[in-house]
């Protein structure tokens, strides 16, 4: 009976079409909410309002009901409409549109439209060749910079950019059936040397154009390579180059060199305080929320600071999803659930996530984590925006050999209002409060300007304030494995434990601080170079004294495609937010070695220096290389070291970490991805002058990440690993006599400083998506296999795992 209709419904195509009368510009807009209201309903307010004359079957169309707000023009409003349900419409004449199965124009062809305008300038560019790769269909711009590129078959298409000077310009786009995109496109001037004339670039260059000192990853490049646990945010970090971890199955990012307890870790601005789950496996952060991640590393801004090796800045997606928006996620270790619900004024969107993961220590069995992200947008005004964060999350945030928490309720909370008085001026502030049940508290606030003074002078002035209290009430071999003495005495010769610094085990993990710092920089820009300048006053209001952090940074842009950097500052840190996330890094039976802080009286500081070249290579492949050198002064920090039972607090002076830098990427074509390589030499001083390689040392890192679209649906993904170069301590007792009478400089310089051997660890991943047809066009099928390496002296171990989900939006 259906195909009957449908047979009908043609019919009267043909003799309508004949005499159809041209109605008005189809650019007016279609403005209406729709509360579950009929197919037909909706489709009938969109012909009133967009002057189109829509065929369909009543009968049809109205099993359907629409919930969606419209501020589109005809073509967008009624393809809206049609999401979630078996329809299409094609387009007979301008005003004659048939609303047709699916299943009828998935091979039917299809439409690209675009404007495209001078990068700098931002103006209309005319004449511009728009044409497919390797075939005869193109176009040209019109004198407003648009184009319309009609009849392209359906699928992945390699799409052709092209004018007189500017640069090529060379992108892949995935067209469905029956569809018009729009893009809108940017061209980077060149020099044209003719034998006669020479016409020269007189306009300033790109701002954002080094590229590791301050790394923005992008959401597509999340979807790059093969990743596990839902897309494990923190593990997209492991692969750029200067981050490293202890194993594979930890996720906390070490930044060039420094421990994990260095780096701070933001999300929309607020600072997060424990951000993984126990053992490190898996960090709070679903990648379904994530627009970017920004990478600091050594010779970051003024505006970030109490960190330092690095920071790492978390940026959601933006509530602006018309309508409601659902996507549900299962996969072999648990469920999520994401959704977004926009307004003219109010947008929300969240997301639920459970897991079950493998310890990987047989004693543990499994552990659960949960985490939940809810982000609440008001925008009561235009250039005003409030927005509300919350993160909670539940699980065991630490567990090794020798320190073990029970599961913990995770809760941060921020509320941030972004003001724009005028377009050369943006003013944030956020208030934040954090708490690890009753381990930890922090409140604080952050209140940032930025201005543009004139065309080559900008500014940047705020202030930072927080209070932390950690409580440190974790126990040392709370597990029982090694013999545990009930009642703890900390003299040298007494129990089973040796701790000079620490009167209590809990003192190693208790922080008190209350930190205030303004700070200022500048910021001063020409077509050629580029000088930013700025300082930090951190002062903790318990104690005496204000400390001072400068900031400088040199760019040099002698051509539009190399850049020259150099930078330098004072990293101050006051307090650990990480709650001993050092405690599995570097932990075995037996043995382990854990940073720790002993006390709270001064704070410890880095100086960073960084040279840095970036290259412009083409429009799709980029290269950039750096050298970073950082030396520490510590004024409150410990190694701790547990050989069985029995502790050594080894006090550290300082330490360094200097390196080189090295990445290519390629971030347009059918084959994408990176390759980055990293090495580095770090060591820490003790206090009488003893260096030594701390377990997270890393002499040499190798990372492979590549995505090639087989087709419009199929996406085969691989990564290859290795790094080199971390201590193997020889602890057992056929290698070494333990004496509880060693101190510490005697245990440091017995064995610590000469590794009697140095192991590599390296994992293969493969990874297949596959996006299929259903409610929308985001449904995934995903599949992920790694097999890793590990080289000892005793020769090579490893494991192998498995992993696929399924997805299904709406």
């Amino acid at each position: 009976m259906l195909q009957r209709r449908w047979v009908t419904l043609f019919g009267l195509i043909l003799l309508m079409a004949g005499s159809s009368q041209p109605g008005r510009s189809k650019d007016n807009l279609v403005t209406f909410t729709a509360n579950h209201e009929k197919l037909g309903a909706v489709l009938r307010n969109i012909q009133e309002q967009g002057d189109v004359r829509l065929v369909y079957v009543n009968s049809i169309v109205d099993s359907f009901t629409v919930y969606r707000k419209f501020n589109d023009t005809p073509y967008e409003a009624v393809r809206k409409s049609l999401l979630g349900t078996p329809f299409d419409f094609v387009q007979q004449t301008p005003d004659l549109w048939v609303i047709v199965p699916r299943s009828q124009t998935q091979g039917l062809p299809a439409t690209l439209t675009g404007r495209i305008t001078d990068i700098y300038l931002q103006q209309p560019i005319t004449g511009v060749n728009v044409y497919i790769d390797g075939s005869d269909l193109g176009t040209t711009t019109n004198r407003n910079g648009e184009f319309i590129l009609s009849q392209i078959p359906p699928g992945k298409t390699t799409i052709s950019v092209k004018r007189i000077g500017y640069h090529d310009l060379e992108f892949a786009v995935l067209l469905r059936g029956n569809r018009r995109k729009h893009v809108e496109l940017a061209l980077e001037p060149e020099p044209v040397f003719t034998q006669e004339v020479v016409i020269e670039e007189k306009i300033l260059p790109k701002e954002n154009s080094i590229i590791l000192l301050e790394q923005k990853i992008t959401k597509a490049q999340l979807q790059t390579p093969p990743l596990k646990n839902d897309g494990e945010v923190f593990e997209l970090l492991h692969q750029q180059p200067g981050v490293s971890r202890r194993d594979l199955d930890d996720v906390y990012p070490h930044v060039e060199g420094g421990s994990a307890t260095e780096v701070v870790i933001e999300l929309d601005g607020m600072p997060i305080y424990v951000p993984t789950f126990g053992k490190n496996r898996r960090s709070v952060f679903a990648s379904t929320i994530v627009e970017s991640i920004t990478l600091h590393r050594s010779g970051f801004g003024v505006e970030y600071g109490d960190a330092m090796s690095g920071v790492i800045s978390i940026q959601t997606k933006d509530v602006k999803d018309v309508g409601f928006t659902t996507k549900g996620t299962a996969s072999l270790t648990g469920l999520s659930v994401n959704f977004s619900k926009n307004t003219n004024k109010l947008g929300v969107s969240g997301v639920w996530r459970n897991g079950k993961f493998n310890n990987g220590l047989d004693y543990f069995g499994q552990w659960e984590g949960l985490d939940i992200f809810t982000k609440l947008e008001y925008r009561p005004a235009k250039n005003h925006t409030v927005t509300l964060l919350a993160l909670i999350s539940r699980g065991a945030f630490v567990q090794s050999n020798s320190l073990q928490t029970g599961e913990l309720v995770s809760q941060n909370l921020g509320a941030r209002y972004d003001f724009e008085p005028g377009k050369k001026t943006h003013v944030s502030a956020i208030v934040y409060q954090s708490s690890l049940d009753d381990e930890q508290s922090e409140v604080g606030f952050k209140l940032k300007a930025r201005t543009n003074l004139t065309g080559m002078l900008s500014a940047t002035a705020g202030i930072d304030f927080y209070n932390l209290d950690t409580h440190g009430t974790v126990a040392l071999d709370s597990l029982d494995l090694y013999k545990v003495a009930r009642n703890i005495d900390t003299s040298p010769g007494a129990g089973n434990f040796y701790l000079p610094i620490a009167t209590d085990p809990a003192d190693l993990f208790m922080q008190r601080a209350s930190v205030l710092t303004p700070y200022l920089g500048v910021n001063l820009s020409h077509r050629l170079w580029r000088i930013s300048v700025g300082a930090r006053l951190p002062a903790d209001v318990r104690l005496d004294g204000v400390y001072f952090e400068h900031r400088a940074k040199f760019v040099v842009m002698p051509t539009n495609f190399l850049n020259l950097s150099v930078s330098q500052g004072r990293y101050y840190q006051f307090t650990d937010r990480s709650y001993a996330s050092e405690a599995k890094s570097g932990d075995n039976r037996g043995r382990g070695e854990f940073l720790v802080k002993v006390s709270n009286a001064e704070p410890s500081y880095a100086d960073h220096f960084r040279l840095e070249s970036g290259f412009h290579l083409t429009r799709s492949y980029r290269f950039s290389i750096a050298y970073f050198d950082k030396k520490y002064h510590f004024n409150d920090r410990a190694y701790l070291t547990r050989i069985n039972s029995w502790f050594w607090t080894i006090p550290l002076q300082g330490g360094l970490s200097r390196g080189y830098e090295y990445w290519l990427g390629k971030t347009t074509g059918q084959l994408q991805g990176w390759i980055s390589y990293t090495m580095n030499n770090q060591a820490y001083q003790t206090e009488l002058g003893t260096y030594f390689k701390p377990y997270f040392n890393r002499d040499k890192i190798l990372n492979i990440s590549m995505a090639y679209f087989l087709n419009a649906s199929l996406k085969l993904q691989g990564q290859y690993f290795r790094s080199s170069g971390y201590p193997e301590r020889l602890w057992s007792p056929e290698h070494v006599t333990i004496s509880r009478e060693n101190t510490p400089e005697v245990f440091a310089e017995k064995f610590l400083t000469d590794p009697a051997r140095l192991g590599a660890t390296r994992q293969y991943a493969l990874g297949l998506t596959w996006s299929f047809p259903g409610f929308s066009n985001e449904n995934l099928l995903t599949f992920v296999a790694s097999q890793t390496v590990q080289e000892t002296g005793d020769g090579f171990d490893g494991g192998f795992e498995f992993w696929a989900s399924i997805s299904f939006a709406k």
